[in-house]
């Protein structure tokens, strides 16, 4: 399936450029932030083309699949975390474990898109479990097993910055 994953059923336009420099404004354009589109998608880098691309719900496509669940799941796609986890009907489809990319690293400042993702997930029955390379961890809270504060069996095994030691 060559597509990519948003909230609606839709076409958009992805971003590729063939210069090694620049491969990191490559993207969805309509997700673009106003300012990374100011600063980096100009129309004029050299090796810059856009091809219309089809876009699904991630539901569409868990159930084309056959996937009602999924133990760990990883989320970093450039900003549009939000709009990839509104098109999932979380009535239908679970997670244990998400790793969602975070703007901050603290969370005790955490602000913009990183609260609104926070709390669209909490109103879907997950909590945060921790924030880690760059990333917020975020548990099913549904199960019985989960209490705020503590960790599945599994989660043991992620690392934490105190785990983590310098090269």
């Amino acid at each position: 399936m060559n597509a990519a994953v948003c909230s609606l059923c839709r076409q958009v336009h992805y971003a590729v450029n063939t210069e090694p420099y620049w491969g990191a404004i490559n993207g969805i354009v309509e997700f673009m932030s106003p300012e990374f589109k100011r600063r980096w998608y100009t129309g004029k880098v050299k090796g810059q083309t856009t091809t219309p691309l089809p876009c699904l719900p991630l539901d569409t496509i868990m159930e084309k699949v056959g996937v009602r669940h999924v133990h760990f799941f990883s989320l970093d796609v450039e900003g549009a975390e939000l709009e990839v986890l509104k098109g999932i009907d979380f009535t239908r489809f679970s997670f244990d474990v998400m790793a969602v990319e975070a703007d901050e690293t603290d969370l005790n400042i955490a602000n913009g898109k990183d609260k609104e993702i926070l709390e669209f997930l909490e109103s879907k029955g997950y909590e945060l479990h921790s924030n880690y390379g760059r990333s917020n961890w975020i548990v099913r809270t549904s199960r019985a097993s989960v209490q705020k504060g503590t960790s599945w069996s599994y989660l043991h095994a992620l690392p934490t910055p105190k785990a983590i030691q310098p090269l």
